[in-house]
Parts: structure tokens; sequence; C-alpha cells
């Protein structure tokens, strides 16, 4: 997955140099505040077992100009777990994952008026119950998010957004490759 996200990036900084910025020059300028929704899905890896997830999405951010924006996410599970172990030497444990918060920064290149391609960067933390033997034990991850994505417009406010996000948690503790498809409205 970070060869994957590294060829990408590289993908879209080439696609930038190369004479991309014709397609933004026949859009309206799109600085403004946008905010979404979203479903998505992730599979955890690294030290355990893996395991899956689903959640809800809500994210708001500000686009600066044609090339920059940042944002904030929220993302809260309905159903999921993962099985990496708590530190490198620990036994596997099942972990429940709760509530994770994430702040973006943005690089978009336009390829058409109505689709643009992203990049983003940026430092989440994550909730988890870890349950061993009976335990419980809640823990607060932080991780570096990496991800890639598109938004296609289908109106001058509104727009669907697929983006693919890769989180690294501290302390060994695993990796995420997260899905998610959202809706987003400009205000």
């Amino acid at each position: 997955m970070r060869r994957f996200l590294f060829f990408s990036l590289i993908g879209l900084g080439v696609l930038g140099a190369s004479g991309a910025t014709g397609a933004a020059e026949q859009a309206p300028d799109p600085a403004g505040w946008y905010g979404g929704i979203g479903l998505g899905g992730g599979l955890g890896h690294g030290g355990g077992d893996g395991g899956h997830q689903g959640s809800i999405t809500g994210l708001v951010g500000y686009q600066f100009n044609s090339a920059l924006g940042a944002e904030v996410q929220l993302s809260d599970s309905f159903f999921g777990h993962r099985r990496p172990p708590l530190t490198e030497d620990a036994d596997p444990t099942h972990r429940d994952f709760h509530v994770s918060a994430a702040a973006y920064g943005v690089a978009y290149l336009p390829v058409t008026p109505k689709l643009k391609l992203l990049a983003r960067a940026g430092i989440g933390d994550s909730t988890f119950t870890a349950v061993s033997s009976g335990s419980r034990e809640h823990s607060d991850l932080a991780s570096l998010n990496l991800g890639v994505g598109a938004v296609y417009a289908l109106s001058s406010t509104n727009a669907l957004r697929l983006d693919v996000t890769h989180k690294d948690f501290e302390h060994h503790a695993g990796e995420t490759d997260e899905t998610t498809l959202s809706f987003i409205h400009r205000f």
C-alpha cells in the first residue's frame, strides 16, 4: 500500500507539472467551505490476523484555491474489529474500533471541469477497545495518514468523492487501509 500511495503522489505531481492546469483555468475559482458525509470500509493488517471495519464519516474543509485545501474528518464505526497486538511483544487481542478524528492538508489536481484528483496527508487519533481474556482496555492511538482520491462534480455545489486512506498507527500497532464514498456539498 505504501508503494501505491507513493507512486500515486508522484503521478499526481507529474500530471500537474505536465499542463493539467488548463482544466483549472476553465473552472471557476473553487475557494470556499465544503462538508460531506460518507460510508467507508477498511481492512486492518500488521502484527495480528487482520480485521475489518465499517464506518460513517463526516468531514469539513476549506479549499484555498484550485490546488490546495485543508480538512478535518471524524469517523464512527458501525461494525468492525481489528486484531493487531497492542504492542509488538503482546499476544493478539480482539480490538473494536470506535472513533477516529484526523486533520489533513489536501492537494487537488483538476483533470476536467467536473473531475479532480486529490492527495492528502495528515495525522489522526483513533480510539479502540481491546478485549483479551475477559479484560477490557481502552486505547487512543495516533496515526500518520496518507490518501488519494477523486471528486466528481454533480452540480456547482454537490459532488461525489471516493478516497482511499492508509493509516499507520504508532507503537507498531498495525495499519489500516480505508475506502470511503462521500457526498460533498460546497457552501
